[in-house]
C-alpha cells in the first residue's frame, strides 16, 4: 500500500502543532525535529488521502485508522484485487461495506 496526502492551507509552511499531528510516530518525530512537519502535513478532516491496495490488509486498516483516529473524511481507494473465489468475493464485499460505513467520502476513481 502507498499513501499520498493533499491538504492545502495558507499557513502551510509554518511548523505544525504537535497536538494537531495524528499518530505517535509523527508526534515523536515532530518533537525531535520541530520543523520536520509543517501545517500542510497534519492530517485533518480537510485532507484527501489516496491509498493504493485499499482492500488488502494494510490498506484496509490504514483507511479505517485514518478515518477513526485522524478524522480524515475523504479517502480515494484504488485496488487491483480481483477475487477469484466466492469466499474472496464475499470478503471483498464485506470490506467495502465496512469502508463505506467508516469513511463518509470514500471515493472510487
Amino acid at each position: 500500500s502507498s499513501i499520498s496526502v493533499n491538504s492545502i492551507d495558507a499557513n502551510s509552511t509554518l511548523p505544525a502543532d504537535v497536538a494537531a499531528l495524528c499518530g505517535s510516530h509523527a508526534k515523536s518525530a515532530s518533537r525531535k525535529r520541530p520543523n520536520s512537519y509543517q501545517v500542510r502535513d497534519a492530517l485533518t478532516s480537510k485532507s484527501r488521502v489516496l491509498i493504493t491496495g485499499i482492500l488488502g490488509q494494510v490498506g484496509f486498516n490504514l483507511a479505517l485508522a485514518l478515518s477513526e483516529q485522524c478524522g480524515v473524511r475523504t479517502i480515494i481507494g484504488i485496488d487491483g484485487m480481483y477475487p477469484n473465489t466466492i469466499s474472496h468475493r464475499v470478503e471483498m464485499a464485506q470490506r467495502m461495506a465496512t469502508l463505506y460505513n467508516a469513511v463518509p467520502n470514500l471515493v472510487r476513481p
